[in-house]
């Protein structure tokens, strides 16, 4: 059997198709797929980073407001010296609310925490007043949510009509 140079060229490149098909291509195939694996390990390292500088700065927007609210709440706390201004400035919520302020009467102080250096007493406070229940409601709105730290403690409510004769019992938050 003779070969010939055309048999031994197609010989050739079916050995060199075959070497592709079945050695080569197979080694690009497993190559290829490993490159994916890491490019999709990547991505998940990618977003997980862009998850944490996001949780990050939502953290970092918590903790000022946090900081902030902490703040404002301390600069609501009144010194011990100052009930003279805080009953005034529950005098003129008790006017603007249209109630006819009869009586304001601090009590002695208890003691509540001592925070560090600082220590804190409730000053418990009571007041009489006369007006509707709407003029109240806004007048307690007004005590909780304004310029010092003071919560409704006791409410007693009497009388028929318009006008109602009104006892309340609010606690200050003040430093010692």
């Amino acid at each position: 059997m003779r070969i010939d140079k055309r048999t031994v060229i197609y010989s050739i490149i079916a050995l060199a198709t075959a070497a592709m098909a079945f050695v080569v291509t197979p080694m690009q195939v497993k190559n290829i797929i490993a490159l994916n694996k890491n490019i999709l390990k990547l991505r998940e390292d990618i977003d997980k980073v862009h998850e944490d500088v996001a949780s990050k700065k939502e953290t970092s927007a918590d903790i000022e407001k946090i900081k902030s609210a902490i703040a404002a709440r301390q600069n609501k706390i009144i010194g011990y010296q100052d009930i003279s201004s805080l009953q005034a400035y529950i005098s003129a919520k008790a006017k603007i609310n249209g109630l006819e302020l009869a009586e304001t009467a601090a009590l002695p102080p208890t003691k509540y925490k001592k925070i560090g250096e600082t220590s804190l007493v409730h000053i418990p406070l009571n007041i009489s007043l006369r007006g509707n229940f709407h003029s109240l409601g806004r007048f307690i709105n007004d005590l909780e949510t304004g310029e010092y730290s003071l919560s409704v403690a006791d409410l007693n409510v009497s009388g028929y009509g318009q006008q109602q004769t009104i006892s309340l019992g609010i606690v200050a938050l003040a430093k010692e």
